[in-house]
């Protein structure tokens, strides 16, 4: 791809400003830069006339849609099947549980905390139930080294009712192509920062041009194929070009970094 990016389509004037502030504030991200690193921003900034001191910011607008990336990729090689069992038995048994714990009797409190009486009688003191009257408190050690704790059973079965319906609302995203949302959610979240980078930050048009053999011609189309081949180099030309279209019809240019997640949320919303 290097001589794409030799042969450009057109020459980047400098800048005709020497100071300037960026429409991004320096405190809206901070991702560590593993991937977007100074070294590679400084490359990408040397081929399309990025000035220097606006590389750094870019470079973190750059890594978020990066991690936006690799969260999808690797989403996408989920087991879903699995998760949707695991989900579900998770929901039955917090479900038996709650069930026990509600309709436990007086008796069996009693034989409960008899029985703790004795593993402490014979030097055994956790775990133990103590207490009747129906209420009675679990007495444990989350590790050997920790200091006992108690929790009534009640607060059990609070947090057993909360973990089912954890389970529950976790169903509808338990799938591999989810409502709404692009086949390659993570590339088109990607290219969405690089087009906030190019439109926003930079001011220029957004024009994507491709040769009918599919390289990239216009230096924005050019863009999007760099900064996609910095996260994964198997991404086919194709793909690049078709989700940047996508992303240049349905999303809005924003004035401060801040924005960047309305503005994403605007452009998956437009996918519904």
């Amino acid at each position: 791809m290097a001589k794409f990016y030799s042969a450009r389509s057109e020459i980047i004037p400098p800048l005709p400003w020497t100071t300037f502030a960026l429409p991004f504030s320096q405190a809206a991200l901070s991702l560590p830069r593993t991937v977007f690193t100074p070294k590679i921003m400084d490359e990408i900034g040397a081929d399309f006339g990025i000035p220097a001191e606006m590389r750094d910011e870019i470079g973190q607008v750059l890594e978020f849609g990066a991690s936006e990336y690799a969260c999808e990729t690797e989403r996408a090689a989920h087991d879903f099947e699995r998760i949707r069992k695991e989900l579900h038995a998770l929901d039955q048994a917090a479900k038996s549980l709650l069930n026990a714990l509600a309709n436990i009797s007086l008796q069996t409190q009693r034989i409960l905390h008899e029985a703790g009486v004795g593993r402490s009688l014979k030097g055994f003191d956790l775990p133990r139930v103590t207490g009747t009257d129906n209420a009675p408190l679990l007495h444990y050690a989350a590790s050997p080294n920790q200091q006992p704790l108690s929790i009534p059973l009640a607060d059990i079965g609070s947090i057993l009712a909360a973990l089912g319906q954890c389970a529950i609302d976790a169903r509808p995203a338990a799938r591999a192509s989810r409502k709404g949302r692009p086949e390659q959610q993570g590339l088109w979240d990607l290219l969405h920062m690089g087009f906030q980078v190019w439109a926003s930050v930079l001011g220029r048009p957004f024009k994507l041009d491709w040769a009918s053999d599919g390289h990239p011609i216009t230096d924005a189309a050019q863009f999007s194929v760099r900064i996609a081949h910095v996260v994964d180099q198997s991404l086919t030309l194709q793909q690049i070009a078709t989700a940047s279209r996508k992303v240049r019809e349905m999303s809005f240019q924003v004035s401060n970094l801040a924005e960047l997640p309305n503005a994403l949320e605007h452009y998956r919303k437009q996918f519904e």
